[in-house]
């Protein structure tokens, strides 16, 4: 029985650490795609006033 409660639970933590992988992805995406938006910003507005 104790082989099977371990196996389970390094499935849930395998489960849980998979979760926090993907939250961090998406966290690290947002941040480029808002850095990217800024230099375009910066980069159009800099085009216009010459």
């Amino acid at each position: 029985m104790k082989p099977f409660v371990g196996l389970l639970g390094l499935l849930l933590l395998l489960s849980f650490m998979k979760t926090c992988a993907d939250d961090w992805t998406v966290r690290v995406l947002i941040s480029v795609k808002q850095k990217v938006e800024e230099i375009s910003l910066v980069i159009l507005l800099d085009g216009q006033k010459i």
